[in-house]
């Protein structure tokens, strides 16, 4: 169940971002449109006036993303599903990290391969971050259950 729900809560991910992309920029005055890609929603598309200002749109994204996926994981922590708990704050940290990607038209003047190593670095210490903040993962990480076990020879 398990390896299930993690899937799971990675595909409603992907959603969850374009929906909160898309309310926020909604909230903000845009006429936004899901763009899809098959069965996931690829992006969102905005018409804008000239000269219209979304400060604070991103961050309103990142509210509505990571407040849905915090109840979703703290639902989780409670069942007892490490797997799921683990996915659920790695996107909760993608999800913090995504602001960074709003000052590649600021810095384009730095390599690629520069921004990508920052954007796993604040993903990862965000995952961490909440890790710490919401008390860790579900407490039978180390459970029996959880460890193989190693069968001794009998005499």
């Amino acid at each position: 169940m398990d390896v299930s729900a993690s899937l799971l809560c990675l595909y409603f991910s992907v959603w969850l971002y374009e929906i909160g992309n898309w309310v926020s920029l909604t909230t903000y005055g845009a006429k936004a449109t899901l763009l899809w890609a098959g069965f996931l929603p690829a992006g969102v598309a905005a018409a804008t006036s000239e000269g219209a200002a979304f400060t604070g749109a991103k961050e309103l994204q990142v509210m509505i993303c990571v407040g849905v996926t915090l109840v979703a994981f703290l639902m989780v922590k409670k069942r007892g599903l490490p797997l799921t708990s683990v996915a659920l704050t790695g996107t909760m940290g993608i999800y913090v990290a995504s602001m960074y990607w709003e000052l590649l038209s600021i810095t384009s003047f730095v390599p690629m391969v520069v921004h990508e190593t920052i954007y796993i670095g604040l993903s990862a210490f965000a995952a961490v971050a909440f890790l710490r903040a919401f008390g860790g993962l579900p407490k039978n990480m180390g459970s029996e259950s959880t460890q193989l076990r190693v069968a001794s020879p009998s005499h």
